[in-house]
């Protein structure tokens, strides 16, 4: 009888606790069907684009995990963004007035990449949960020894339907080598941002019901049974 018990409870909670984790989503995606070599920001020499994206889709609607980040890039040489001080770093900002504020995570650099235009998947050295409805950015830094003529372009769309992704924001930023700051709405650099959502299912009514109902026939039964 304590067997019985026990099974009807693990059924029970069970039904109350479902949960599913939603497959990764696109939070933000203007990169063209085909790797593109489109007019671009060039970086190089301690320089840095930075592109701002929000979690206010449904994707994210409770809250989501960050996946890849990727960019559509190219280099006018062979170039390894990852390891030596001329390297090339990813990372994710939190924004305080439109603008990064502090480094979130940092993203792991794919493959050597050259001037074949191509898509190029970074992915995160950690975990980042991202709140919902909130603006984040992704930010492309220089090492200190990019300026002897070797340089990285984010693609960016001046024309085309591919500039504008809907419900999201619209600014970039750029440092150039002579330290020039500028902040724009048009272009846009192209990107994609994923994440995963974990949501609990909600219980219908009629499920609390049927287990109340279930619970109290048993401890009626195990009242007249004196189990």
């Amino acid at each position: 009888m304590k067997k019985i018990h026990e099974k009807l409870g693990l059924v029970f909670a069970l039904t109350l606790g479902a949960s599913v984790t939603a497959n990764g989503s696109v939070l933000y995606n203007n990169i063209p069907a085909s790797p593109q070599y489109l007019d671009g920001m060039v970086l190089f020499d301690s320089g840095f684009f930075a592109s701002q994206f929000s979690t206010n889709s449904a994707a994210c609607a409770s809250g989501c995990t960050l996946g890849n980040i990727t960019l559509n890039l190219f280099s006018d040489s062979l170039h390894n963004p990852s390891g030596s001080t001329n390297g090339y770093q990813l990372q994710v900002f939190s924004d305080v007035g439109n603008a990064p504020g502090m480094a979130l995570i940092s993203m792991n650099n794919p493959a050597a990449f050259n001037s074949v235009a191509a898509n190029h998947v970074f992915t995160p050295d950690g975990i980042l949960n991202l709140n919902s409805s909130t603006n984040y950015w992704v930010k492309l830094s220089a090492g200190t020894g990019n300026g002897g003529g070797e340089s990285v372009t984010w693609s960016a769309a001046y024309q085309s339907a591919i500039q504008t992704v809907a419900g999201q924001p619209t600014l970039f930023q750029y440092l150039d080598s002579a330290g020039s700051f500028y902040t724009f709405t048009n272009p846009k650099l192209l990107m994609s941002v994923e994440a995963t959502a974990s949501a609990v299912i909600p219980i219908p009514g009629a499920v609390w019901l049927m287990g109340s109902a279930l619970l109290g026939l048993v401890a009626s039964w195990c009242r007249k049974t004196g189990q």
